[in-house]
C-alpha cells in the first residue's frame, strides 16, 4: 500500500506505533515522495482509506502528545521499578526482625499515597506527598529519607521545573 503525499506535520515514530498498534504490518518504508506500507495479506480499500486518511491528518499536536504519553510511559516504568525495589527493603527488614509485620503495615500506610503516585509515574507529585508524611514509630527518618531522597533525584533529573 502506498501513500503518495509527505504530511510534514506527521512524526514517523507516531505513525508507526499507531499503525503497529492496529494492523500488522512487516514494514514501513519512508522516501521524499511516499510511504510504501508492506503487509502479508493487503488490506481492503476500507482499511486503506482509515490509514490514509489518518496519515494525513496527523499535526504538530500529535507528536506532542504522542511525546508526553511517552515520557510518562518511562515515569510509569521506573516507578514501577523503584517501588519493587523499595518494597524488597521493606522485606527485608521484615524478614531480618529490624521491624515486625505491624511496623510493615504502619510503613505501608504512611506511603500508601506516594506508592500510588511513584507507579503511575506521577513523580512530581509523589515528591510532595512525600514531604507531608510525618516521621512517627516505625517510620523512622531513616526510612523516610532512603526513600525521599530518590524521590528528589529523580525529580531533579528528569523534570524541568
Amino acid at each position: 500500500m502506498i501513500i503518495n503525499s509527505i504530511n510534514e506535520s506527521a512524526d514517523r515514530k507516531f505513525f508507526n506505533k499507531w499503525l503497529r498498534d492496529n494492523y500488522t504490518i512487516d514494514a514501513i518504508i519512508y522516501s521524499d515522495i511516499e510511504v510504501n506500507i508492506v503487509f502479508n495479506d493487503e488490506p481492503i480499500q476500507a482499511i486503506q482509506d482509515i490509514i490514509i486518511n489518518k496519515y494525513n491528518s496527523l499535526t504538530i499536536a500529535d507528536i506532542t502528545t504522542f511525546n508526553v504519553i511517552s515520557i510518562y510511559q518511562k515515569r510509569q516504568a521506573d516507578g514501577i521499578d523503584f517501588f519493587q525495589e523499595q518494597r524488597a527493603h521493606l522485606y527485608i527488614k521484615l524478614t531480618t526482625s529490624e521491624i515486625t509485620m505491624p511496623d510493615a503495615f504502619f510503613i505501608e500506610l504512611k506511603l500508601k499515597n506516594v506508592k500510588y503516585y511513584v507507579i503511575t509515574g506521577d513523580w512530581l507529585t509523589a515528591q510532595n506527598e512525600i514531604n507531608s508524611v510525618i516521621v512517627e514509630g516505625a517510620y523512622t527518618q531513616a526510612i523516610h529519607d532512603s526513600i525521599k531522597d530518590p524521590i528528589d533525584a529523580y525529580v531533579t533529573a528528569n523534570y524541568s521545573i
